[in-house]
């Protein structure tokens, strides 16, 4: 497969599996008060599309520095710098329960490195989400506090796009 092809299939399911969930998220009806987060800004593609889809709704952005294309970074008082790992855990605490849309995008084509760090956020994901929060991820999240949604009957990590699985969660309570 080219690499063209290789993104292609890569946003193609990154594109699919944000719009579930935020349709998802609209017909939740969450308290305006709850937050949306993008764990791992990078471009700013998916912080975009996120953005433009949430209705106004705050959106947080946390990476280690910012790199997005111009125009598409987050405003100054929105986004998280540093260690993801030691930034998210802070956030988590002081908004406990406080967000209604959690996006985790932040594993490289080594998933089996990758696996310590999403260990590691996974927890933090559970004090920050509101009940029935929805939780997307690039990687397939083992906590008790999830529940797959599979939407339209899918499988779960739909949609399997050229081996580009991505996760849409519920949180349980």
């Amino acid at each position: 497969m080219s690499h063209l092809d290789d993104l292609i299939s890569r946003f193609t399911a990154q594109r699919d599996i944000l719009n579930c969930a935020l349709r998802e998220l609209a017909d939740e009806h969450f308290a305006p008060r709850l937050v949306a987060v993008e764990l791992g800004l990078g471009s700013g593609r998916t912080y975009d599309h996120l953005r433009a889809g949430l209705g106004g709704r705050e959106l947080f952005a946390f990476d280690h520095r910012v790199e997005t294309h111009p125009g598409f970074e987050p405003p100054a008082d929105r986004i998280i710098l540093g260690d993801i790992s030691e930034t998210f855990p802070r956030f988590a605490t002081n908004r406990a329960a406080g967000a209604c849309l959690i996006h985790i995008d932040i594993g490289t084509r080594n998933r089996a490195a990758d696996l310590p760090r999403y260990e590691r956020i996974v927890p933090w994901v559970g004090v920050l989400a509101a009940r029935r929060a929805l939780v997307i991820s690039d990687r397939a999240l083992d906590a008790d506090f999830l529940e797959a949604v599979q939407p339209g009957g899918q499988p779960l990590g739909w949609p399997y796009a050229l081996g580009w699985p991505y996760f849409l969660y519920r949180h349980k309570t």
